[in-house]
């Protein structure tokens, strides 16, 4: 999805992935995904990592996760990492190994959800509009989110 809202805007991104069959359908859309590991420096350089503006990692294990903001930061200091994780629980140590931001995957797909219930309940769009706006404020808060 991540890689869709980019083509759509032109801004340009190098895709790594360990699942042959994510690189297959990125390189099917015209994309620049290559099968390796974020974890290993040598990858990081092949792809051009010291021209980047920001690194996003999205690996669905928390450890796996560490390691590579951990890699990105110890090769290329100066280079945001924003990670999607999970869920909160890991929040913590993504953001004490250097990630810039870690928003956990549930986050938008629950506000799409109560938006829908509260209208649903008849509370006016007002307020559901404010409520929302309060409880993203208060998890970009949670995630380091500016």
């Amino acid at each position: 999805m991540l890689g869709d809202l980019l083509a759509s805007r032109l801004i340009p991104f190098v895709a790594l992935d360990t699942d042959m069959r994510r690189v297959t359908e990125g390189r099917e859309k015209g994309w620049p995904v290559f099968y390796g590991d974020a974890k290993r420096a040598d990858m990081l350089k092949a792809v051009g990592a010291e021209n980047a503006k920001v690194v996003v990692i999205t690996l669905n294990q928390m450890l796996p996760s560490v390691r590579a903001v951990m890699m990105v930061r110890r090769h290329y200091p100066d280079l945001p990492v924003c990670v999607r994780i999970k869920d909160h629980r890991h929040q913590g140590k993504l953001l004490d190994s250097g990630a810039l931001l870690a928003i956990p995957e549930t986050v938008e797909p629950t506000v799409q959800l109560a938006t829908s219930v509260l209208g649903l309940v008849g509370m006016p769009s007002t307020e559901i509009n404010q409520l929302i706006e309060r409880f993203r404020k208060q998890q970009r808060a949670m995630t380091g989110e500016a």
